[in-house]
């Protein structure tokens, strides 16, 4: 049975079965479950992409390892203070 692309919300069970090292999740196609399962597998999960500060702080609070940005100033400024 091959793999239908058009489905990406099984992308962590897709990213588990090649044993991936690393996940990247386009919004809106995550949510919690799926980042704590790819953890529990060993694999960093990143999100593409948040610009704005809400957004951002709900991905890094749901779990994201690493969100691409065109504003990093923001991401290090919620990383601080959620650490």
């Amino acid at each position: 049975m091959g793999h239908d692309s058009t489905q990406p919300w099984d992308i962590d069970e897709r990213a588990i079965s090649l044993g991936a090292e690393k996940v990247q999740f386009f919004k809106p196609f995550v949510n919690r479950e799926m980042i704590e399962r790819a953890h529990a597998n060993g694999i960093i999960c990143n999100i593409f992409f948040a610009d704005d500060v809400t957004e951002a702080r709900e991905y890094l609070e749901m779990g994201i390892d690493t969100v691409l940005t065109n504003d990093c100033n923001i991401i290090s400024q919620i990383k601080t203070e959620l650490a």
